[in-house]
C-alpha cells in the first residue's frame, strides 16, 4: 500500500464515520505501552482480501500465516485486464518489534515499524518516508480495511476489502488426483 499509484481510491463503500471510529479506537494506545506485539499477533491478516475501488478497478491483497518470524504478502490493483499497481510485502519480527516492509512495483522496500496494535487493528508508521507515512489495517468480521496517509492524516486513501477464496482450489484438486 505504498508509493504513488495512478488510480484514485474512493471510500464510498464504507461510511466515513465507521472508518474514523475504527481507527480512533486504538489511536491513544501506543504499542510501546502494551506487551511487545509479535508477528503472531498479526495472524488476523492471513488470507485473501478483495475490494472494488469504485472506479472500475479491484484491489486484492493476500497474506501468509506467520511462519519463522515472517508473514509474506502482496497487493495488486487491476482494471481492464491490466495490473496498474502491485507490491510485495514482508511483515517481519525484528529485535525492536514488528516491521511492515512494502516493496511497491518491485522497488526497494522501506520499513514501517509497528506503532499501535489493538486486537485486529494495527498501525505502522515511518515519519521519514514521503508517502505514505502511516499504514493501518482494521479487521471487523470478514471485512478488512486498509488505510494509507501522511502522519497528519492528509492524503488519506481507504481500501475496503472482504475475505475471498485464495484461488488454491485448482491446486487442491490436482493434489487429490
Amino acid at each position: 500500500m505504498s508509493g504513488s499509484t495512478p488510480l484514485c481510491r474512493s471510500a464510498a463503500t464504507i461510511p466515513a464515520a465507521a472508518v474514523v471510529a475504527a481507527f480512533s479506537l486504538f489511536a491513544a494506545v501506543p504499542a510501546s505501552a502494551q506487551a511487545k506485539p509479535t508477528i503472531d499477533d498479526l495472524s488476523f491478516l492471513a488470507g485473501c482480501w478483495e475490494g472494488d475501488l469504485g472506479d472500475g478497478s479491484v484491489i486484492r491483497e493476500t497474506y501468509t500465516a506467520p511462519r519463522g518470524g515472517t508473514m509474506l504478502g502482496n497487493s495488486q490493483v487491476a482494471a481492464g485486464g491490466k495490473t496498474h499497481f502491485f507490491e510485495f510485502i514482508q511483515l517481519a519480527q525484528t529485535e525492536s518489534g514488528v516491521a511492515y516492509r512494502p516493496s511497491p512495483n518491485a522497488k526497494d522496500s522501506v520499513a514501517f515499524p509497528l506503532a499501535k496494535l489493538d486486537g485486529t487493528a494495527v498501525v505502522f508508521e515511518n515519519a521519514a518516508h514521503d508517502f505514505p507515512q502511516r499504514i493501518a489495517y482494521t479487521l471487523v468480521g470478514e471485512k478488512l480495511t486498509a488505510r494509507i496517509e501522511r502522519m497528519d492524516g492528509q492524503k488519506a486513501q481507504t481500501f475496503a476489502m472482504k475475505a475471498v477464496p485464495c484461488g488454491a482450489e485448482a491446486h487442491r484438486k490436482a493434489l487429490s488426483k
